[in-house]
């Protein structure tokens, strides 16, 4: 009956039985062309090889700040070889999207991190959803160790488009904040508005407007990258759990 079947469709001119032969070719010509027009937007929005594993790397990375991640990390979540690895890491170091740190142990080894810039695109659209709720204050008063940076610093307000403010002792301000608040407490201050004027400002950064046509037309790129890769996030999240 296979036989049958077989000559069947050769008599009425349609595909080769052995079909699944061309598939993978097909496949290939398909994925050709979505990536053609990937980076054509790409060139014409201003960036090149804006690719989604990209956008796939920069997610994962923000989502694991908080730990050491290195290459064999990647290699392992989006399944794919060193080499293939290496090669994407080195463009995306080279376009300033991400950072590679030797750690203390063992030189060999290379931390990968998000740059500042990436950070600060996501503080930047945390600030804007919020605009969308309430009144944001124009003023942001950036603490912690990433605080102790100018770089950053002025990264933060030209990116967010907003005044930077820096305080004095900005590693200790959850102490110090906790501290005010007992104060507060213990009668020692009438409110929180008088022990707050304890605080000293000693650093102020505005925006830089001459950068902003370039970091808005990166941070839409920022996020369209997330919005591309949307249901592939969801769908990795669910082979996960399976």
């Amino acid at each position: 009956m296979c036989d049958e079947k077989q000559n069947e469709c050769r008599d009425h001119g349609d595909p080769p039985w052995e079909g699944p032969q061309v598939i993978p070719a097909q496949i290939r010509r398909v994925d050709n062309l979505i990536f053609r027009k990937i980076n054509q937007f790409a060139r014409e929005n201003g960036v090149e090889q804006a690719t989604p594993m990209y956008g796939w790397i920069i997610e994962y990375l923000y989502r694991h700040r908080d730990a050491a991640v290195f290459q064999r990390d990647i290699e392992r979540e989006f399944s794919i070889t060193r080499s293939t690895v290496t090669n994407i890491l080195q463009l995306m170091e080279r376009k300033g999207y991400i950072e590679r740190r030797s750690v203390p142990q063992d030189a060999r080894l290379k931390q990968l991190v998000l740059t500042e810039e990436g950070i600060c695109f996501h503080q930047r659209w945390m600030l804007e959803c919020e605009e969308r709720k309430t009144k944001t204050a124009p003023v942001i008063r950036f603490v912690g160790g990433g605080a102790l940076s100018k770089v950053t610093c002025q990264m933060l307000a030209d990116i967010t488009g907003r005044t930077v403010e820096t305080v004095e002792n900005t590693k200790d301000v959850g102490a110090i904040g906790a501290a005010m608040l007992a104060a507060v407490g213990s009668g020692l201050f009438p409110d929180l508005a008088q022990a707050a004027a304890h605080v000293k400002v000693n650093g102020r950064y505005t925006p830089n407007t001459a950068l902003k046509p370039v970091y808005d037309r990166n941070y839409r790129v920022f996020r369209q990258l997330y919005a591309s890769n949307k249901k592939n996030f969801a769908l990795l999240n669910k082979l996960k759990e399976a």
